[in-house]
């Protein structure tokens, strides 16, 4: 039997889902501590003009765990399927 856990991730790259796959039980691990300015609430894709980053704003106190943190309410998820559109139109396969 394989267990795998991770920590949730906004956008993940594909290895978290191949993590996923490859194992009997996967466990999304959301009762430790935020980690600030990490991939929990970030995603970095690649523009016309190089990577930038997509972020969702939070809410959370330190030593917060994750399961424990908010979504601001200030957060437009149109911007970043905008900002998605925009980088990547002009790819092949691209709906």
């Amino acid at each position: 039997m394989i267990l795998a856990a991770h920590q949730p991730n906004y956008l993940p790259w594909l290895g978290y889902f191949s993590k996923m796959e490859n194992a009997d039980i996967f466990v999304i691990l959301d009762n430790v501590q935020y980690i600030r300015r990490s991939y929990i609430n970030r995603t970095r894709i690649l523009g016309a003009n190089g990577d930038f980053y997509l972020s969702i704003p939070v809410n959370f106190s330190s030593g917060q765990k994750i399961s424990e943190v908010t979504i601001d309410k200030s957060f437009n998820i149109e911007n970043h399927f905008e900002s998605i559109r925009h980088a990547y139109a002009g790819s092949p396969n691209f709906v």
